[in-house]
């Protein structure tokens, strides 16, 4: 738990054998078995299951991984192995019998090796749909690999005491190496709206040097009309921010996500790549911030079949909230203070007055989107909530206070005192920057990172 509070990021449990330069012994595979095992039941969300463990438990492990996915795994340290062998593609035939993923590692020694690699990932994907290969050589004549591989491509770090295998690469050297050989081409990204988009754009572009992306990013106006529409059917268009969000009604992209179509707010523009050709879609990334938010500190199912009373004084101030809520599984969600008439109003109950203080049972999360000048009334809501004991079963107890700004009160204050847990708006804020980023860039930045550098005051 200590480690899936310190990342969002999908955690990998892995075990190097002494074959592997490892030391964990390869003559007890069921204490093996039984690591991996207990993996499982800690949730991790993959698990490497190494070829060389005997059948019968790569299929008791797959029976029992639940909502885990498995990595069929097979290391090669000798520098005899051969990628244009057919032991190869029966190695990758094997392992697809359980594995969510495969990984195919070797130890290679000239350059010729990863053209032959490159060979048989071709193979591979054009035969097998299903599942995806993760590919690659060790050792300073692998580095090639390295940077072609687009599934699970091991990475280090510069801030790393040293590399975990030879010839790793970091992620910036990955990304520098692409655009060199012209599998990464600059593009130009955008943040468009008000002046407060210029400190964003700022961030937006720390960050793409430190990855070492050879995209631009500038900061425009969004006063003119049709300026939004006029630069993203420009060719080398690589995506955008909007603050604040445009209308999805706009239809200022061909394809809208449902999450956009159904909160009816577009801020993110994302670039996807096609077959023929690519194609512009309209995101919202404010309601994975709130969901990313409400699991900073309780895994999702805390949250399934839990209440949540949630405050605004209109709907398009709640809509990304109600669609996170959703996303969790929370129910019922109690709408106070607004009306939902769109996609969202089959998931919202409305609050009818305070006779429904006695009737609502006590509620994991609550959420206000009122404006500052209306704060106070949160204050009642986590009194009378938290005085209240009731039979249910309850994990979280959450409260997310959405306004910015100076406000009467200080909801987060009384809030923590009363027992809940309370995040604000520059939780948030640093969260949608996460999900922007990944959106638009597809990697991840940390979010503790964007909190110190001032991702508080982005949005």
């Amino acid at each position: 738990m200590t480690l899936r509070q310190r990342t969002e990021l999908p955690i990998i449990f892995t075990a190097r054998c002494t074959k592997e330069n490892g030391r964990f012994p390869m003559e007890d595979p069921v204490l093996f078995y039984n690591y991996l095992e207990r993996a499982l039941q800690w949730g991790c969300e993959y698990i490497d299951v190494e070829l060389w463990l005997p059948e019968t438990l790569r299929r008791k492990l797959s029976e029992r991984k639940g909502n885990s996915k498995i990595i069929s795994a097979f290391h090669d340290f000798s520098g005899n192995f051969r990628w244009a062998s057919p032991e190869a593609q029966q190695l990758f035939i094997d392992g697809a019998v359980y594995g969510d993923v495969v990984k195919m590692i070797a130890f290679v020694n000239t350059m010729q090796e990863n053209y032959e690699l490159e060979y048989f990932r071709s193979i591979i994907q054009t035969t097998y749909h299903h599942p995806p290969l993760s590919a690659l050589n060790m050792g300073p004549m692998g580095q090639l690999s390295r940077a072609l591989n687009k599934v699970f491509t091991p990475i280090t770090h510069p801030l790393l005491p040293m590399i975990a295998a030879p010839g790793q690469m970091s992620a910036a050297e990955i990304n520098s190496a692409l655009h060199s050989m012209g599998q990464m081409p600059m593009l130009n990204m955008y943040c468009f709206g008000s002046a407060r988009a210029t400190g964003q754009a700022m961030f937006f572009e720390k960050c793409i040097n430190e990855l070492s992306l050879p995209h631009q990013l500038t900061c425009i106006e969004n006063s003119v009309p049709g300026t939004i529409e006029t630069i993203i059917r420009s060719a080398d268009f690589g995506g955008a921010c909007i603050n604040p969000p445009l209308a999805a009604s706009a239809r200022i992209v061909p394809t809208i996500s449902d999450a956009a179509a159904a909160i009816g707010q577009i801020d993110t523009v994302v670039v996807r790549p096609q077959r023929s050709k690519s194609t512009l879609v309209g995101e919202n990334a404010t309601w994975k911030g709130i969901r990313a938010t409400l699991c900073r500190d309780f895994v999702p199912s805390a949250y399934s079949g839990q209440a949540a009373l949630l405050l605004a004084s209109h709907e398009s101030q709640a809509a990304a909230a109600i669609f996170a809520l959703r996303s969790l599984n929370v129910e019922p969600i109690y709408a106070i203070g607004f009306k939902v008439h769109g996609p969202l109003s089959d998931y919202v109950t409305p609050f009818q007055g305070l006779e429904d203080l006695k009737k609502v049972q006590e509620p994991s999360v609550i959420i206000s989107a009122l404006r500052a000048e209306k704060s106070l009334l949160v204050g009642p809501l986590l009194k009378h909530y938290s005085g209240r004991r009731t039979e249910r079963k309850q994990i979280a107890k959450v409260f997310l206070d959405l306004t910015s700004g100076p406000r009467k009160g200080d909801p987060l204050a009384l809030a923590a005192t009363e027992g809940w847990t309370a995040y604000g708006h520059a939780d948030v804020s640093a969260w949608t920057t996460v999900e922007t980023l990944r959106l638009l860039v597809g990697h991840n930045v940390p979010y503790d990172f964007v909190r110190l550098a001032s991702g508080r005051s982005l949005h």
